[in-house]
Parts: C-alpha cells; structure tokens; sequence
C-alpha cells in the first residue's frame, strides 16, 4: 500500500462537475477528534475573480469528515451543508463583487486546503492537505455563438441535438464586459432548452444605458428564435430578473407568443423609461419625492422607501394581467431595492383583476434582490448600472439564508419551465 495512503487527504467527488450540481467533500486519515479548518477558494485572472470560504469543524473518532454530515462550527457558515463551502464564499479586496464570467465555456477552477486547529487567517500556517476541483458552468457539447442578426444582439446556446427544443430568452437590469449576463441561459440550456441571452442595452451597437423600451425589439428576438429549426415555435418562454423582469412581463403583455414568464424580482413598472408597442405606451415610472435615495450604514444606497409612495393603479404599471401566458413571480422578502410588502399589495391586486388563473407567486425568505445559480457566492450589493461608482443596497447580507432560498428556487424555474414549455415527445 502506497505510503500516502495513510496521510491525512481531502477529497471532493466528482472532481469535475456542472456548477449547478452538488459535490462531496471529505477526508480520512485526520488526527481523531482534532479540530481542523478547511478553506476552498476560487481564482481567476482573466476574469477578475477572487473568491475564498473556510469551515471549522471537529475530526470524528475514526479520523475523518464527511460535510454532508459534519457541522461547521464557524467560518463562512455554520451548521451542516454539504456545499456551504461554495455559496458561503466571500470575495477578497480586489475582487469582482459579483461571480459572474463573461466567459461561461471557461470553468472554474477550485482549490481546497486542509490546516490543523480553527484559523481565521491561513498565511504562513502549515498545510496539512490539499486538493482541487473543476466546476463547468456549461457541458461540453453545448453550442454558443454571439448573435448579430438585424437589429438583436445576443449571445445563442443550443444543446445537442436537433430538437426541436422549447426556448427561452433571458433577460438581466445589467451587463458584464459588454456582452448580455449568461448564467441564465447556461443553466437553461444544461436542461435542455434553447437559450438566447439577449441584450438590450450597453452591447455592440445598443445603446449605452437602457432608456425608452420597444418591445418590437424583443419581438423580432422572438421571431428569430421560431425560426430556427431547433426550436420548438410554440414553446416559446422569458425569464428577466431586476430591469430585465419588467421587460419580461411588458413581452407577455403584447406578444401573444411567449408561453411562460419568469418574474425573479422584476418591476412591475415601467422604469428608466417609457416602455412601447405598436402605438401603445406605457409612461416610465416617475418619482414624485424630490429624495431618490437614502444612505444605509454600510455607505451604499437604498430605494426601498420610494417603492411604498407609488399608488396601486400607477399608469407606469405593466398590463400583464390581460396575458394569457403563464406567469411565475419569484418576490425576494429581503429586497432592499423595493419596499416588499407594497410591491406584494400591487402584485396581488394586478393578479385578482385577471381573467386567467395562469399567475404563480413565490416568496423568498431571506432572499435578497440579486439572485444567482445555485450554489454560488450571494451577492448583496453592486455598483448600479446608470453610476458604477455608486453601490446599490440589495438585500440578502444575512448569506445563509439567501444562499438557501437561492437554491430552493432554482427547483421551482426549473420545475415551471419544463411544465410550460416542454411537450411530451408522443404530441410532437
């Protein structure tokens, strides 16, 4: 038997998986009821991210840990949770705020280290073991090309296969590097769907920052889709989340295409500017208050106290209750950005004016504005889109509980999508 054998080892299986996908993490050979810490970190140059998380934990008496079984008793979290060691994640000073890539076909390479006793910094302390993970935010046989078309501009995944496959448009209030947000699509088209990241603002020729919305844009992305031979034309869905939730919910009110809707803490209004289709206009949502914002304790910005002054029947509102499309709302109970309890008060009364039952609401506890893929680091601030140099409120600071909701609901897309927008083969 090799000489290692009985050296203390961390293991993580499988060592290479989908960033979606939960991994073990455990070792042997430890001294028995010793206290350890493990730290995971991630790091990448290209795209400025720099990421760590730690665990302090007690050895069992046969010498091992297992943390789908093994309590953290301080660190990053606390408790037992198999992947806490990834969504507790926090980013180290000179990194990006928010662990997004631009780059979705590059994975993500982690490393974990092993020391002996509880630690809160890990310089100069002696390794005890080591090991490393891959995690791929998409499958090899995906196929993804930016889009050029007329007037859309985006980023195209496509499975393998020739489908034809229901397809998505995903929608985010922000950009990264100067190409649409792809988290989305890439878990969308892991499950297999086609998925167009589409962007309407701050990409190639668009405009810089989002203004006036013409939703025939979105409809010609919606006419582009159908065409493809891969897609399924009648199985056509949106999921926006912020900025992107708005537009979302503005395409199901006039397009009669779009099948399904993800909400993820979307407005309900109009905003940033007037929203418009064939002659109709939605007026952008206009704040009466002279005070756009308040400064929380953290020095970052919150407008959560300007959502609860706008009336119920605001004419910045957009008419999603006349959709026929289903529609699933996913409403965070920690969204700094919104006064929550009035935007529940809005929603429920658009939702009871409505001649269809096709309307789902989920409420997040813990959940903050910004919401991620499962098991990622939370993000609860971030520079806002009209001024990188102001950091906007979001909500969720209480990690543990965001980083769970977080997971939770990714269940309930997943779950929504496929009931909407997949047809069983036999009826194709």
């Amino acid at each position: 038997m090799p000489l290692n054998a009985y050296m203390p080892q961390i293991v993580v299986e499988p060592k290479d998986s989908l960033v979606i996908n939960p991994v073990r993490i455990f070792g042997n050979n430890f001294k028995p009821e010793s206290t350890v810490t493990i730290v995971a970190s991630v790091f990448s140059k290209l795209e400025n991210i720099s990421f760590f998380s730690f665990a302090h934990i007690i050895i069992s008496s046969d010498g091992s840990f297992d943390l789908s079984k093994t309590e953290s008793l301080g660190g990053t979290y606390t408790g037992v949770h198999q992947m806490g060691l990834f969504w507790s994640m926090i980013k180290e000073p000179n990194s990006i705020n928010r662990l997004q890539c631009a780059d979705p076909s590059i994975p993500l390479e982690y490393e974990f280290k092993v020391y002996y006793s509880h630690v809160n910094t890990f310089v100069d302390k002696k390794l005890v073991c080591a090991t490393n993970a891959t995690r791929h935010i998409l499958t090899k046989d995906v196929s993804r090309k930016f889009i050029k078309y007329g007037r859309i501009r985006g980023i195209l995944f496509c499975p393998p296969g020739n489908g034809p496959f229901p397809a998505v448009i995903t929608l985010y209030g922000g950009t990264k590097k100067q190409l649409p947000i792809q988290d989305v699509s890439a878990i969308l088209v892991n499950n297999g769907y086609v998925s167009l990241a589409l962007a309407y603002f701050n990409v190639d020729d668009l405009p810089k920052v989002y203004g006036n919305l013409d939703i025939e844009y979105f409809e010609e992305a919606v006419v582009f889709l159908q065409n493809l031979p891969v897609v399924n034309k009648s199985s056509i869905g949106v999921y926006g989340i912020s900025k992107g939730g708005s537009v979302a919910l503005a395409m199901a009110s006039f397009l009669p295409q779009i099948k399904s809707v993800v909400s993820m803490n979307g407005s309900l209004h109009s905003i940033g500017g007037d929203t418009k289709y064939n002659g109709v206009t939605i007026p952008k949502l206009v704040h009466k208050d002279e005070t756009y914002y308040k400064v929380s304790k953290y020095d970052t910005i919150v407008s959560s106290f300007i959502y609860a002054k706008i009336p119920l029947n605001d004419q910045s509102l957009i008419p999603f209750e006349r959709s026929k499309s289903h529609i699933l709302f996913v409403v965070s109970l920690d969204d700094s950005s919104v006064n929550v309890e009035h935007y529940l008060k809005i929603l429920n009364n658009k939702i009871s004016s409505a001649k269809t039952n096709n309307f789902k609401v989920i409420t997040c506890d813990g959940m903050g504005h910004l919401v991620d893929a499962p098991y990622m680091p939370v993000c609860f601030c971030a520079p806002s889109v009209e001024y990188p140099e102001i950091f906007v409120e979001y909500g969720g600071r209480n990690i543990q509980a965001h980083a769970l909701s977080q997971i939770k609901v990714w269940k309930h897309v997943i779950d929504f999508f496929d009931s909407s927008l997949k047809i069983p083969l036999s009826s194709l």
